[in-house]
Order: structure tokens, then sequence, then C-alpha cells
């Protein structure tokens, strides 16, 4: 664990920017990490849905780029699909 004003990439405290907390499996680390560094170090990313109020390392995100709290949300159920093929189906006709 770091030490919590310091992020885990540049060692860099709150001075530089804001600190965002690392999670792995819904929980906090207790690690940090600069928004700038999420994005250049290739081993972190941010959940579409958390909108960036946390970095998680990316074998934590699935392909939708989804933590494990927001795991299939941007996946549509069956109601819905077969709501848009309808909308579909009655564009195509119009």
């Amino acid at each position: 664990m770091s030490n919590e004003n310091q992020c885990v990439i540049c060692g860099q405290g709150e001075d530089r920017e804001p600190l965002i907390p690392i999670r792995a499996g819904g929980y906090d680390t207790g690690d940090f990490i600069h928004f700038a560094c999420v994005a250049s170090s290739g081993e972190y990313g941010f959940c579409r849905y958390c909108r960036g109020e946390a970095a998680y390392a990316l074998s934590e995100l699935n392909s939708e780029d989804e933590c494990s709290d927001h795991d299939g949300e941007s996946a549509m159920s069956e109601e819905e699909m077969e709501g848009w093929e309808g909308n579909i189906e009655r564009w195509n006709d119009a």
C-alpha cells in the first residue's frame, strides 16, 4: 500500500492534482493515483458508470469498461431488445 498522499505511479502528492482512490473487487485498496497517471500508465482505467470517482486495474474492468458493481449495465434486457427491434421495423416500414 502506498502513502495515501502519493500517487502509485509517479509518487507525487496532491499538489500536482487531486488523487483518486484505486478499487479492486469493488473496494478501495488504500492506494491512490492521479487522473493523468491512470491514462498514461496502461495499467488502470475507469468504469464507464463510476465516471472517474475511482480507478480500477484493467483486469477489474470487463470488455464494456464496467466495474464489478456495474457489470452488465450496458447490455440490453430481452424486453429492451424486443422494443428496439419493434421500433426498427416501424421505422423501416414508414
